[in-house]
């Protein structure tokens, strides 16, 4: 899988971006961060492709 496609939790993708989980999920709220779910779990995935693309607009 490439490291575009690979999905993370919120708490890893706060790590990697160096956001809090709070603002991660105020941009899933907003539209702008795309939130995935698996096997009807309540656990929330983000890609770090989309995390790498949000951020790039903000910079």
């Amino acid at each position: 899988m490439s490291e575009q496609q690979k999905y993370v939790s919120y708490t890893q993708a706060a790590k990697y971006s160096g956001v809090s989980i709070r603002t991660l999920k105020q941009k899933t709220l907003e539209g702008k961060l795309p939130s995935y779910r698996f096997d009807g779990g309540n656990k929330g995935y983000v890609k770090i492709g989309d995390l790498e693309k949000l951020f790039a607009r903000v910079k």
